[in-house]
């Protein structure tokens, strides 16, 4: 015979609630309770921390001069290269001497280009990405330039009038307005060179005599003829200006 119940069980010291279930005594055996199964939650991942891509700028630093944008032909010059938002790996077009590519690289630091020979506007721009993280390959880019200078430079005679010219040495004597005081392929203003324009000319007395009136060095040249100051770059200017 099977009895289940509910069952009150009182003593002085304590009240016991108990529940049994019990089976006859015909070999039944009593039901073990078995608790739920924990439920296991995968860990939170932390939050991702996006960052702004990284940006940059690029100048020239040295040689310094009047005008940065100036630079003489044969000049080595340094750039001045800042990074911000980084690490980034990153490279200047066009690659010249120390300035080339970089990796993981982050704050300011500076590099030396090789010799600039060609005449005119050059440009190097610098090209920067993210080295790692949720932005990875992500590109911005910055740029500056810089005007070389001829190698040398024909000059002509804007006085007003007729004067005697040195130059190597050399008296170029009797320069009307107008006419060229250099002699080209040779006697032309190089690096280091002047112009010097004497009080007399081929009409009054001994050829380059008398006080020397004004004098026109190759950066004046360079100046004159240079993009950056509204020349045109052809290598040919005026005595005592303006660009030719």
């Amino acid at each position: 015979m099977k009895r289940h119940g509910l069952f009150l069980i009182v003593s002085p010291l304590f009240i016991m609630l108990a529940f049994a279930q019990s089976r006859g005594q015909d070999g039944g055996e009593k039901m073990a309770f078995t608790p739920p199964a924990p439920t296991i939650r995968p860990p939170i991942p932390p939050p991702t921390i996006k960052r702004p891509p990284p940006a940059c700028a690029i100048a020239r630093i040295s040689p310094t001069s009047a005008d940065t944008r100036l630079v003489r032909n044969g000049e080595t010059i340094r750039l001045n290269i800042v990074i911000v938002n980084g690490p980034a790996n990153g490279s200047v077009s066009p690659s010249s001497g120390e300035c080339s590519s970089f990796t993981n690289s982050s704050g300011t630091f500076q590099c030396n280009t090789a010799p600039l020979y060609r005449p005119g506007e050059n440009t190097f721009t610098l090209a920067v990405g993210a080295a790692e993280g949720n932005i990875a390959g992500v590109y911005s880019s910055c740029s500056t330039r810089v005007y070389v200078s001829c190698q040398r430079y024909r000059v002509w005679n804007n006085t007003g009038f007729t004067h005697d010219f040195m130059l190597h040495g050399r008296c170029m004597y009797g320069k009307i307005n107008g006419g060229e005081i250099t002699a080209s392929p040779t006697l032309l203003v190089g690096i280091g060179d002047t112009i010097e324009q004497y009080a007399s000319s081929s009409y009054t007395g001994a050829a380059c005599s008398g006080p020397v009136l004004r004098t026109f060095p190759y950066d004046a040249a360079m100046s004159y003829d240079s993009l950056a100051r509204g020349g045109n770059g052809d290598c040919l200017v005026n005595f005592p200006g303006p660009d030719r």
